[in-house]
């Protein structure tokens, strides 16, 4: 916002939520509070759209906040709205929430008003996976759209460098289906896969692309699943000691140039498992990338941070059904792949769909666009599938919709990004 100033005194890292109240003695209705935030906002924004932050705590409770310097102008120019006091140690992540209409706001404050009972004493863990979305958004958006807008969002000048230096990189694997009884702690996996990333656009690089087929394993037949033809990148058939050479090699911290590592990953916990059978040393290893835009200590040392696709795609889905395998997370986010008759194991391939997968992913739409994209898709359905007849329809409540709930339209269960509700702290 034009009237903000650089505050050499930290206060941009203390936030203020923006709320409803009950009753206009206490504040503002919250039509009449939607209405002057957005009218405030855009006089000084030059007419573009209205920008808040979204802070998503770890139960997935979300607020709608501003920063410091923004409450004191609203309460220099003595309207009658309520913050209350926040840090951004409070939050999973800090990301930017748009809205074009007063209209628009005035949904969202209903919404987190209506669900603040239903989750104030929330003890669930979902926001940590959404806020790992957030961060996939901010890091698009400073990697590949120069944003400069760091410290609005608690994000200091040195952990923004970390983040320009991080190099992408992503790592799959095929595990035999059937359980080898003779040897239960034998090494059962049958291909790998790696790639690395052009980060000025979050795509695969071909020649990044390696597939490591396991000499011993490779043969092994696959329940219900047929080997997939390499379509891009390298293929090599190689012994044990070799691919543990190689994956070390991969995920090794160049003494040279000690860039951070984002290292995504389909199912978090079985990859770090099949590294370990390998030999492969993940100590030191961070999950999730959190502390590379809000590091523990001012200096921070690079370090490998796994991005869990899998469980990102379970929280933007509200569901676990399509996240068993990298190719089915790809089909249901519209990643182009060759059509097959079978379903499909190929380390390779999935090393290049990660990518691509988090990529789409961290496109990351305004929630106004998102919006006018899902009433498009809604009008298109609704003109194009009628209904059958005698089939009952719901009432929906148009007050009920909300601008950032969106339905999944590659014939995926539908999914709310921003499922939030107020927090129980109230000051």
């Amino acid at each position: 916002m034009p009237y903000r100033r650089r505050d050499e005194s930290g206060s941009q890292h203390n936030f203020f939520a923006l709320k409803t109240t009950s009753g206009l003695q206490s504040g503002l209705h919250t039509n009449q509070l939607a209405t002057t935030v957005y009218n405030e906002f855009r006089a000084r924004s030059d007419g573009r759209p209205l920008e808040l932050i979204l802070g998503i705590k770890p139960s997935g409770v979300s607020e709608l906040l501003v920063t410091q310097l923004e409450e004191t102008y609203f309460r220099r120019r003595h309207l009658k709205i309520i913050f209350y006091r926040r840090s951004k140690e409070e939050y999973e992540s800090l990301s930017p929430i748009r809205f074009d209409s007063d209209e628009a706001l005035k949904k969202k404050l209903n919404k987190l008003d209506k669900e603040y009972s239903r989750y104030k004493n929330s003890q669930n863990q979902d926001g940590v996976y959404m806020g790992q979305h957030e961060y996939g958004r901010l890091y698009r958006m400073l990697v590949v759209e120069s944003f400069r807008d760091c410290e609005r969002f608690g994000i200091t000048a040195a952990a923004r460098s970390q983040i320009l230096a991080a190099r992408v990189k992503s790592l799959a694997f095929t595990r035999w289906s059937v359980r080898n009884s003779r040897d239960p702690k034998a090494i059962e996996v049958l291909d790998v896969g790696i790639s690395e990333a052009d980060t000025a656009e979050i795509s695969s690089t071909p020649a990044s692309i390696k597939r490591f087929k396991h000499s011993r394993n490779h043969n092994m037949l696959q329940r219900d699943c047929v080997e997939g033809k390499t379509t891009i990148g390298s293929e090599e058939i190689l012994d044990g000691d070799t691919i543990r050479d190689r994956l070390k090699e991969f995920t090794a911290l160049s003494s040279s140039d000690p860039f951070p590592v984002l290292l995504l990953v389909h199912d978090e916990p079985k990859t770090l498992q099949v590294l370990g059978d390998f030999g492969v040393d993940t100590t030191g290893w961070v999950s999730g990338i959190k502390e590379l835009f809000h590091p523990s200590r001012a200096n921070p040392r690079p370090r490998i941070y796994v991005l869990d696709v899998k469980n990102i795609y379970e929280k933007l889905y509200q569901t676990p059904n399509g996240a068993e395998s990298v190719k089915k997370i790809a089909n249901t986010t519209g990643i182009t792949m060759p059509c097959t008759p079978k379903e499909e194991w190929n380390a390779g391939n999935d090393a290049k769909y990660l990518i691509d997968i988090w990529s789409k992913m961290t496109k990351g739409l305004s929630i106004q666009e998102q919006f006018e994209l899902e009433q498009q898709a809604r009008s298109v359905a609704s003109t194009s599938a009628p209904p059958p007849p005698n089939v009952p329809q719901g009432d929906d409540d148009e007050d009920d919709w909300d601008p950032n709930t969106i339905q999944a339209t590659q014939h995926a269960p539908a999914f709310d990004i921003y499922d939030e509700a107020p927090s129980d702290d109230e000051e």
